[in-house]
Order: C-alpha cells, then structure tokens, then sequence
C-alpha cells in the first residue's frame, strides 16, 4: 500500500494535483486541513494570515490511529512530516507563486515567508533523509513520471535555481513608497 504525502508551500498546486491523480491513479485522497479541523488539532486559527497552529506530534499520532487501507494520496503542507511511504514535493515559481498568493487575497507577510520557504527549498530540507521523495516542478506536472514514482519509489530532486526570478518577484511584492498595494507581474 502507498500513503504519499503531497506537499509543497502556499499556492504550489497541491489540492489541483491529488485532484487530477488520485481518480486517475484509483487513489484516495485525505485533505489534511479537514482532517486537522475535524481532529481538532488546530490550538489556533490567525485569520490575518490564513493559517493553523499545529502541533505536529499531535498530528502524527492522530494520523498514525486512523489506519489508512488504501493507497491514499495526502493532501497538505504538513503531510511531509507524516510517517507515509512516499513524499511529492511541489516546488513553483516564485513569481507563479506570487500571482497565485495575491489572487488568493493572502497577507503580504504570508506571501513572503511562502517565497522565502521556496527559495529556500524549506520542505525539501525537512523531509532529511526519507527514502521516497520527488521533486517536482508544479507548473509543469510529468504525470508519467509520478505515476512511476509512486510505483518504484525512489528520489529525485530538481533543484531549481529561480534566484533571478524570485529577485524579481521580492522586488514587485515590496510596495512602493506610498503605495499599500504590491504591485502584480
């Protein structure tokens, strides 16, 4: 049985991704907010910035009490840190990121510590030396080669070098002097 973490920072493409898999692929597909919401898991909800509280032990041990029985794609910025069979990681643009994050309406301090996650490949690091991991360019999906991954198992990381991109991105989201509003590429 494969239990496949489906990771990535705000925006990445995860939700788009387990939705387009998971039939494909006859998986089943757990939304890990919900499931931190129906748990109760979440010590506290910042409505300025979108995001949960969570304390991920507690997390991994209401995760490990659910007995998943099927191959099961897990939907979630948090699922990397899970005790699963595989990790996709999605990694994006920044400045697709960017775009994705405004239209969202999320805070400039959200969109930034998200871009400076990506830069900083912040997942990738996390998941440390787990056997089964993928890297993927979101914006580009190879379904073939996650199908594959998810089969064979394995790791591969992409290692995208998008310093000029996201330069340019940190500078546009910055807003000018005087001006409240970032501006949009």
């Amino acid at each position: 049985m494969v239990v496949c973490a489906v990771s990535g920072v705000a925006a990445s493409g995860k939700t788009t991704l387990c939705q387009k898999l998971g039939p494909k692929m006859g998986y089943a597909v757990l939304d890990l907010k919900e499931f931190i919401k129906t748990e109760g898991l979440a010590q506290s909800y910042d409505k300025s910035s979108h995001t949960m509280d969570v304390d991920v032990s507690h997390l991994v041990e209401r995760f490990e009490k659910i007995g998943l029985n099927s191959n099961t794609l897990v939907d979630g910025l948090l699922s990397h840190h899970l005790p699963v069979s595989h990790v996709i990681i999605l990694r994006a643009n920044p400045e697709l990121l960017y775009e994705r994050m405004l239209c969202r309406g999320y805070p400039m301090d959200k969109i930034l510590e998200n871009l400076e996650a990506e830069y900083l490949a912040t997942i990738t690091r996390e998941c440390g030396d787990k056997k089964n991991v993928l890297e993927i360019d979101s914006s580009k999906p190879k379904y073939n080669e996650i199908r594959g991954f998810l089969k064979q198992g394995g790791r591969s990381l992409i290692n995208p070098d998008w310093s000029e991109q996201f330069q340019k991105t940190l500078l546009n989201a910055r807003p000018m002097r005087g001006s409240q509003e970032p501006k949009t590429l």
